[in-house]
């Protein structure tokens, strides 16, 4: 559950004036961040072998990193992205960051934004990924101080005896990152949902079915975008059929800022009723169903049209014993 802050409260609560707001969010796309082989600018680091893997190299490093090359994102309407990632780069803190211009040339002089894992953050059509690999402490002791990047020195505490025994050996670390990936979202223009539709989920009163309705978005088609195969369509990277959308609604607050509530999260079914001819009304509705139910649903296992069975557990019921 969510709080709502004094200023939600506040808008939501005034009889006139409190202007409501849509959001609707296409997801996932599958982006392209660069990270393969000789790709990039590789500091201490190397691609690990399978994607979204990178490694610091053997030996001892306070520091690695690793750079992207300039990406475009292949559909202009991509406005939002997410990061994941498994992070195992023991002793070292991992950054994931992120920078993005409007056009080319802006970017080198954007700052970098550091990420947080399955956080929403903006996207514009051009951006670069780093990312950082940092010793986080450092414990040595060398009788010069430009010897101390040459070895790392740690100490055990020697218990119940008083006193420490200490060691400096040359260092390796195994430190990677792995299945890091970057998740596109696509952001309809609030201007152009005609009707956002209802939202109803239903729960017998003994909870033995859940029972969602479908939700349906009507949205306006006058530029043709959500024709498949043309220039300006939304849902350019298919296939389509297995896209997520999340509805979202909120009160405009008095700064100006929208607080944002999730009410709906679906699985794209289909694009129907899509209109786009002279004298014609250039709509179409994008209907879903909840995204929950879809997943109770889904059968594990299933056979293939071969009859080889897929992934997951076989249950046989037996009567007569639990």
């Amino acid at each position: 559950m969510r709080t709502a802050s004094s200023e939600y409260l506040q808008e939501e609560a005034r009889n006139r004036g409190a202007r409501p707001r849509v959001k609707a969010v296409l997801y996932p796309f599958d982006l392209d961040f660069g990270l393969a082989p000789g790709s990039g600018e590789f500091i201490h680091t190397a691609y690990g072998g399978e994607p979204g893997k990178l490694v610091v190299v053997e030996g001892y490093f306070t520091t690695a990193s690793w750079t992207s090359p300039l990406l475009h994102t292949f559909s202009p309407y991509l406005n939002l992205v997410a990061a994941f990632w498994e992070d195992q780069a023991g002793q070292m803190e991992a950054t994931v960051s992120l920078r993005a211009a409007a056009n080319a040339g802006e970017v080198s002089g954007a700052s970098y934004l550091p990420l947080s894992q399955g956080g929403e953050y903006a996207l514009l059509p051009y951006f670069q990924v780093m990312v950082e690999f940092r010793e986080s402490q450092r414990h040595w002791t060398v009788d010069a101080a430009e010897d101390a990047d040459a070895f790392t020195a740690y100490a055990v505490d020697q218990a119940p005896d008083a006193g420490y025994e200490s060691y400096s050996p040359e260092g390796e670390f195994p430190g990677y990152l792995a299945n890091l990936s970057f998740e596109g979202r696509l952001s309809l223009p609030e201007g152009e949902i005609l009707d956002p539709g209802g939202v109803r989920v239903e729960l017998a009163r003994d909870f033995s079915e859940l029972r969602a309705g479908d939700q349906v978005l009507l949205l306006d088609n006058r530029g043709g975008q959500w024709l498949a195969g043309a220039e300006n369509f939304y849902l350019l990277g298919l296939p389509w059929d297995q896209k997520r959308v999340a509805l979202h609604h909120g009160w405009e607050l008095p700064n100006g800022q929208v607080e944002w509530q999730l009410v709906y999260q679906g699985e794209l079914e289909r694009l129907a009723d899509m209109g786009h001819g002279w004298q014609g009304e250039h709509r179409v509705r994008l209907e879903s169903r909840d995204w929950v139910a879809a997943r109770l649903q889904t059968r594990l296992g299933a056979p293939t049209p071969q009859g080889v069975f897929g992934p997951g557990r076989r249950v046989t019921n037996v009567r007569g014993h639990r």
